[in-house]
């Protein structure tokens, strides 16, 4: 009689260690099905951004983000590299300027906006444009090249200011 009930609390001891097994491997499998998801998400995934193709017809953006000083994200070294490969690339149609800049250093503002010209005169059949999300000093906004005198008779540019969207009028120069 106590041989059957040793026997028994044997079995049931490995009956919940075969349940506890499972379980275990049950997690485990599941926490690395979820660790496969994330990774393959963040290194494929677009993250809520639109990814390009850089072979088919597109608008380049550059993003002047934050002060315009050397060693910043926004220093004149990485946004005339980057202006430079938008330039280059031959499917790119134009280039966007996106400035969100309370300012930095006239230098530094100078050197992009000689490079800006430089490649502008290079390269006459992509416009490039700026765009104004929330602060742009006096630098930042005559980084862009003017109309030049091949556009039409008058251009209409639509500006947002804080009181809504206004018309500018720029008649040929």
């Amino acid at each position: 009689m106590d041989q059957q009930v040793i026997e028994k609390v044997l079995l049931a001891h490995v009956q919940e260690q075969r349940r506890a097994r499972r379980w275990a491997n049950f997690w485990r499998l599941t926490t690395l099905c979820l660790v496969i998801i994330a990774i393959w998400i963040s290194s494929f995934g677009s993250g809520g951004q639109l990814t390009a193709n850089p072979t088919a017809r597109h608008t380049a953006m550059i993003d002047l983000q934050g002060i315009i000083d050397h060693g910043t994200t926004s220093s004149a070294e990485l946004i005339n590299e980057s202006l430079r490969e938008a330039f280059k690339n031959s499917h790119a149609a134009g280039i966007i300027l996106r400035i969100n800049s309370p300012g930095g250093s006239p230098v530094q503002s100078g050197i992009v906006f000689d490079e800006i010209r430089r490649l502008k005169a290079a390269h006459k059949d992509k416009p490039v444009i700026a765009v104004v999300e929330d602060v742009a000093p006096r630098a930042a906004i005559t980084s862009p090249p003017p109309p030049t005198p091949s556009m039409s008779t008058n251009q209409v540019w639509w500006v947002r200011s804080a009181y809504g969207w206004m018309a500018l009028d720029l008649p040929r120069p």
